[in-house]
């Protein structure tokens, strides 16, 4: 009993870390509530290795919450900065499958190093997977809130394409039943935007998720 402890505080921790990591993401940027989210969890990690009691250990857990709830709060909103409505589907699938099955695998390759190893070397390969990881991001993760223009690649004008093509076959009339429908059918009578980088290719249609933009006025995120 004693012990869920551990994992009641690690869990209130991360809870109330995500209600801090959105609104900073706003103010800082995603990449820095990430590196920053990280290096707490890292602190966290080696804390937890180096801990010799009770008191210790949980302060060492609530810090690995705090550090790691970023990862509960901000790749969805990320996901939906880089790439297109119709493009995020399985995007959001990958992320919730590696969320959701790592709370699950984690604990069984868990026990099998606090069994054949210590409670402390448990933490220590943590904080190596950590490590890396803020390296990793350091390196080659950039900053995705900001304001860009609508220049699409070749993959997002194929992409979009070939769903309204599929949605050409199954539209009967106008009604759009679905939400995305919307996003994805146009009138031609429609007024196309004034700045909108995209080839013929997309036969005079807009690409999803691009934003329309004013030219005297810049570019809106």
């Amino acid at each position: 009993t004693t012990l869920a402890y551990l994992v009641g505080g690690f869990m209130l921790s991360l809870a109330f870390g995500a209600l801090l990591a959105s609104p900073t993401a706003i103010l800082f940027g995603k990449r820095f509530v990430y590196i920053f989210g990280i290096a707490i969890f890292l602190g966290g990690a080696i804390w937890g290795a180096v801990a010799k009691n009770f008191g210790s250990l949980m302060g060492a857990r609530v810090l690995m919450g705090i550090g790691v709830s970023p990862v509960e709060s901000l790749p969805s909103a990320t996901i939906a900065e880089i790439y297109f409505a119709h493009e995020r589907a399985y995007r959001v699938g990958i992320y919730t499958l590696l969320l959701l099955g790592g709370k699950n695998l984690v604990p069984m390759f868990s026990a099998f190093v606090f069994q054949n190893l210590d409670r402390h070397w448990l933490f220590w390969i943590v904080a190596i997977i950590v490590g890396v990881d803020l390296i990793l991001h350091f390196l080659f993760v950039p900053e995705t809130f900001w304001n860009r223009p609508p220049t699409p690649n070749q993959r997002s004008i194929d992409e979009t394409r070939a769903a309204r093509k599929a949605l050409k076959k199954r539209m009967t009339s106008h009604s759009f039943v679905h939400p995305n429908q919307f996003a994805l059918y146009h009138n031609d009578e429609e007024e196309q935007p004034d700045n909108v980088s995209i080839d013929s290719h997309t036969q005079g249609q807009n690409p999803i998720g691009i934003t329309q933009t004013n030219s005297t006025h810049g570019s809106s995120p």
